[in-house]
């Protein structure tokens, strides 16, 4: 018998499983409306064809930043035919040859992949951009990784930050960063011109990330698919990771999945926890791997981070290595898992602490 065919044992208890997916773009982005409103402001001037305000949007993993920028601009889009919105991850897409050829494209000219210099590839991106009367707006996702030691392409936000003052191309910019050290990164030349406006977005709250799952499940399940108590569960374990509500939506998708592959019609608090339980203990898992696999200069930053949290100059102190390689590494490990950091004001600014993540 087909295997799926096997599987087949009634109606789902999702009515919408798209909603509980990280590229769902509700219509209301609850405890975000101020965000929103500023950002929108920030754009607005581009759909009578001036010049937007470019943007630095920062804020901790999972707080919303780079769905309230897709939101605004497809609403953007849908009022006004000039901006053109341009979505770029620099973790996928990380080189300044890269960047300015996404951007082109979605102009409507692709360049070879070879034997074309960057430079080329701008000055046509200008030309077209005037020809087409258009107004890029660059959305470029996890900046920092600009910054990283393997690529070191700030160059390109020098590209665009002064398109319109050398180029005459209005040209807006929204960078994405959970750095809130990134703008100390920027060359001076261009800091003006990048951080027009900065847009902080805070932890959410537990009460929040409640109300956040509360709206995804109506779209997500069927009326009375889910206990209540199903909901705290999986706000907790956003909660504890700092606020993260895209893990909390995860964690219920994957309770939907359990009450599924169960064949049950209702989301309990037993589903959710058995994901949760078995979440944490792949993740200590793999985390024990990660850390088995490290040499080096990330070895040496974990078996420092061991004897205690520290913040990130009190680090950069004890490597004696050049600031570059050591965020690139610190990167690195906070993708993998194996660390975290920490933002936390004080009278004298802001100050990043850094210590091992462990579940």
């Amino acid at each position: 018998m087909n295997v799926f065919r096997a599987m087949d044992s009634g109606e789902s208890i999702f009515r919408d499983e798209k909603a509980l997916q990280p590229n769902f773009l509700p219509d209301e982005l609850v405890h975000r409306e101020r965000e929103i409103a500023e950002l929108a402001f920030c754009l607005k001037p581009a759909s009578g064809g001036r010049s937007p305000q470019n943007v630095v949007i920062m804020g901790p993993p999972g707080t919303g930043k780079t769905t309230c920028a897709k939101s605004v601009l497809k609403q953007l889009s849908e009022y006004s035919q000039t901006p053109l919105p341009v979505y770029i991850n620099c973790w996928e897409t990380p080189t300044r040859f890269g960047i300015l050829n996404a951007i082109l494209g979605e102009l409507g000219e692709m360049m070879p992949r070879r034997g074309i210099a960057s430079d080329e590839i701008m000055s046509r991106l200008f030309s077209f951009a005037k020809n087409l009367k258009r107004i890029p707006v660059v959305v470029l996702d996890e900046a920092d990784r600009l910054f990283s030691t393997e690529y070191a392409n700030e160059q390109v936000l020098y590209d665009l930050a002064r398109a319109s003052e050398m180029h005459s191309v209005p040209l807006g910019i929204i960078a994405i960063t959970n750095d809130t050290e990134i703008l100390a990164k920027v060359d001076g030349r261009i800091r003006s011109s990048l951080a027009q406006k900065v847009i902080e977005f805070p932890k959410y709250t537990p009460t929040q990330l409640k109300d956040i799952l509360s709206e995804r499940a109506k779209i997500a399940f069927f009326p009375g698919a889910v206990d209540a108590d199903v909901i705290g569960v999986c706000a907790a374990v956003g909660a504890k990771e700092g606020g993260d509500a895209r893990l909390a939506i995860t964690m219920l998708w994957m309770a939907g999945r359990q009450a599924e592959r169960e064949g049950k019609r209702k989301v309990t608090v037993e589903h959710a926890k058995k994901v949760r339980d078995e979440s944490i203990e792949k993740a200590r898992g793999l985390y024990a791997r990660k850390e088995e696999t490290l040499e080096g200069i990330e070895r040496e930053i974990v078996d420092l981070l061991k004897k205690g949290a520290l913040e990130s100059g009190e680090l950069y102190a004890k490597l004696k290595m050049p600031e570059r390689t050591v965020r690139y590494h610190l990167e690195r490990l906070e993708k993998m898992g194996i660390i975290k950091s920490d933002e936390t004001a004080t009278k004298d600014g802001r100050k990043r602490k850094i210590s091992l993540k462990k579940s």
